[in-house]
């Protein structure tokens, strides 16, 4: 599923709909704020994980059958950020996870709670980074202020100020995340190394 990305894949998401955004104010257009979008997702998928605390066992599973899911769960649901009922009511869905014999609602609810987590740890590691960086192209553009002319400068200025604020509200979002219990922390600390990968390979095969 898009919405499942790392941290760093999910503030190029809310850039690039802030690129939209930005394109419909200058069209008219009427667009929902893109960071409210996330925001609400991310209180769907903290409720969704509520009561889950996932085991050895879930982070095998998820290891073994996430990029199959989530190139199915594709397949029939093209939103950004999917409705999780629709999807478990997904009957394609549904027969997948029991010919591999998992319970479709228990499998979800633990890989979704393993995504959130790692993706809270790459929010912590990287958005220092991402905001230096934010910083470091707003300097850029006040130094290429007269190159570019006043409208396009100030088209950029204001997608620029609409990424630092996304990228604000989304690590606000990912800090009222709950932290994993002490057991899952071990799991994620173990299981680390082969968690990214699974994260990066899905990454590498989407286009924004």
């Amino acid at each position: 599923m898009r919405f499942v990305r790392g941290f760093v894949l999910c503030m190029t998401l809310l850039v690039g709909l802030g690129s939209s955004c930005l394109h419909a104010q200058t069209t008219g257009e009427q667009v929902e704020d893109p960071a409210a979008l996330f925001n609400e997702w991310l209180t769907v998928m903290t409720e969704f994980t509520a009561d889950v605390r996932f085991t050895e066992a879930d982070v095998k599973a998820f290891l073994e059958h996430w990029q199959e899911a989530n190139e199915l769960v594709n397949e029939e649901h093209e939103e950004e950020f999917p409705d999780i009922e629709s999807i478990l009511a997904d009957e394609a869905y549904r027969s997948w996870a029991k010919s591999r014999g998992l319970n479709p609602e228990t499998w979800m609810r633990a890989s979704m709670r393993i995504l959130l987590m790692m993706s809270r740890e790459q929010m912590t590691q990287h958005s220092v980074a991402a905001e230096e960086q934010l910083a470091q192209q707003q300097e850029e553009l006040e130094a290429q202020r007269s190159e570019l002319g006043e409208e396009m400068y100030e088209q950029m200025k204001q997608a620029l100020a609409m990424s630092a604020s996304m990228m604000k509200s989304a690590r606000q979002a990912y800090d009222k995340l709950p932290e994993p219990t002490k057991q899952e922390q071990a799991l994620l600390d173990r299981y680390r190394a082969e968690l990214q990968r699974v994260m990066q390979d899905e990454d590498a095969e989407e286009e924004w």
